[in-house]
């Protein structure tokens, strides 16, 4: 089976940190190797930026104009985007951990934490969570189709019994 890269959206406005996140996506993911797109600013191109193209995003909290809570809720907001979305910052504050939580996001890191392992292991559960929920929506379908077609038998067990 050929694994696929992912693709992998970076928002976080210190270029160090950056180049850091990304240095251990490319150790802690390996082969194939993660495609990265790194934004540093919240400008009109990122406005236009379709997270739907992506497999996951990982926000920095302190972006400039609008923080990455903000920007977690206006991707949100786009209607069924359910791409896994973890945030970092550089402090570990409580408030804004559930603050981001609420607002959608997979799961929280703290920058000073950061290591190939607990990165890794963000990434794995947020996918994980993605693909749980997936499969939940597929089996949610497949249950409707078959309410829909029990209800649809039913009523023609119900016109066949009045004709006899």
């Amino acid at each position: 089976m050929v694994k696929k890269s992912l693709k992998i959206l970076i928002v976080e406005d210190d270029e160090d940190d950056a180049f850091f996140i990304k240095d251990i996506l490319k150790e802690g993911l390996g082969e194939p190797a993660p495609l990265i797109d790194h934004y540093s600013s919240i400008d009109s191109s990122l406005k236009q930026l379709n997270p739907f193209n992506y497999d996951l995003a990982m926000l920095d909290y302190r972006l400039g104009e609008i923080n990455g809570i903000e920007l977690l809720r206006n991707i949100r907001k786009q209607g069924c985007c359910d791409i896994p979305i973890i945030l970092f910052t550089g402090q570990g504050d409580q408030e804004v951990a559930v603050e981001a939580m609420k607002a959608g996001a997979t799961d929280y890191l703290t920058k000073g934490k950061l290591s190939t392992e607990s990165v890794t292991q963000s990434i794995r559960y947020a996918l994980g969570l993605r693909t749980e929920a997936q499969l939940r929506k597929r089996a949610e379908e497949k249950l409707k189709k078959s309410h829909v077609d029990l209800t649809l038998s039913h009523e023609e067990l119900q016109a066949s019994m009045e004709k006899l």
